[in-house]
């Protein structure tokens, strides 16, 4: 027993508990109470959310620092969970299936949540990146959490680990704190099994049924992959977020196979790419198509509009901290693929919305007959495309033709 530290009225409603759950429902309620004070809206979460990714000099030392602070990782993730109540032991009592590499991880995921799906197990599913709504990295039976279910579980979480600890205590910044309101979420929703990208694992040696895997394989969809979309009358779009050479070139290949029979139709390219790969080994993989048109731009939806030029679910605090380095970038793509491909028409605009205005036309303001345009290099570039056009894939729906993974 104990003393209860407020007044008690006659009343008051007493009852007995453990010591573990008084001190469960106590958090609970004084996280309930700091919470009442916020916004607790999605737009609200994923502003909270984005707060806490790091600038690009922070992200510079983490990057360098990251061998010399790997024995830390795990410890810090621990004393993170024990905030939420959740043990070594919580965590064991998932059946997770864990996928790593550098290439082909979201794929596998995809195809292994598919398959479990089709032979009824509920499923979790964590990945990243997201393309349009940072919501889609958790999925409980193929579907994205819903804004008011992320909302909910991000500000439960958010309420017990950010600002709570003492001055200086290390708080998760962006993935862990996803990661964390992965597991949190899976526990909650009691799944069966999850697939989680780049976390510890558990192995399963249950059966699967034959037909049941073919149906899962048949129905795997992976957004952002091998996607065909119909853009206006006689111009369509091939999606494909390819970002390494390899991608690239599979991505290529897979564009030049849809355009035979293509008679006619003039093939154009929409081009962007991330991180430190040089433009020259992506690009020499596309120059053999023969494009007509290239153009290149940063990953924003609509420059010309402030409002959806970049969502919050779209930003990024390391493109947002230099928009020169950005701009430069740009212009290397633009400049490499004029120097593997001089006849080609090459032009640089400020969003996606602007460039895919440009490539839609036939140079003199008059739309084009007959189109192809390839979409390729970034899969960020690609979740700019699709809050443009197709918003609807943040909630799992498929946009084209060819959704599903070939």
């Amino acid at each position: 027993s104990c003393h209860l530290p407020w007044p008690v009225s006659n009343n008051t409603k007493l009852y007995y508990c453990s010591a573990k759950e008084f001190a469960f429902r106590f958090k609970e309620k004084m996280s309930n109470s700091r919470q009442d004070q916020l916004q607790q809206d999605y737009p609200s979460a994923v502003r909270a959310l984005n707060k806490l990714q790091s600038n690009a000099a922070n992200l510079d030392q983490v990057l360098r620092e990251k061998d010399a602070r790997c024995g830390d990782k795990i410890p810090e993730m621990i004393r993170w969970a024990a905030k939420l109540d959740v043990t070594p032991a919580d965590y064991n009592s998932l059946r997770v299936i864990h996928v790593t590499g550098t290439k082909g991880k979201g794929g596998t995921s995809a195809y292994a949540e598919s398959i479990l799906r089709c032979h009824g197990y509920r499923t979790g599913f964590f990945s990243s990146p997201h393309l349009v709504e940072v919501r889609e990295r958790i999925r409980i039976n193929g579907r994205p959490l819903s804004r008011e279910q992320f909302a909910k579980q991000f500000w439960r979480v958010h309420g017990r680990l950010i600002g709570t600890g003492s001055a200086g205590e290390p708080e998760p910044a962006y993935f862990p704190f996803l990661t964390l309101m992965a597991v949190w979420t899976f526990l909650a929703e009691k799944v069966d099994v999850a697939i989680v990208e780049k976390n510890p694992t558990e192995d399963s040696n249950d059966p699967l049924d034959l037909e049941a895997c073919n149906r899962g394989l048949s129905l795997a969809s992976w957004p952002g992959r091998y996607d065909v979309m119909p853009y206006r009358p006689g111009v369509t779009l091939y999606i494909d977020g390819a970002h390494t050479a390899e991608s690239v070139s599979q991505a290529a290949s897979w564009f030049a196979n849809l355009q035979q029979g293509r008679i006619g139709a003039k093939k154009k390219l929409l081009f962007n790419r991330t991180g430190d790969r040089r433009p020259k080994d992506l690009l020499a993989q596309l120059v053999k198509l023969g494009f007509v048109q290239a153009a290149f731009c940063p990953n924003v939806v609509d420059s010309r509009s402030s409002s959806s030029s970049r969502s919050a679910d779209l930003f990024s605090a390391l493109a947002s901290g230099d928009s020169s380095g950005i701009r430069l970038k740009v212009e290397e793509n633009k400049t490499a693929y004029e120097q593997l491909d001089s006849q080609c028409d090459c032009r640089i605009f400020d969003s996606v919305a602007e460039a895919l205005e440009w490539l839609v036309t036939d140079g003199n303001g008059s739309d084009e007959m007959q189109c192809d345009v390839l979409v390729t290099g970034s899969l960020h570039l690609v979740g700019c495309l699709y809050a443009m056009l197709a918003p609807q894939v943040a909630d799992g729906e498929t946009t084209g033709e060819a959704r599903a993974i070939s």
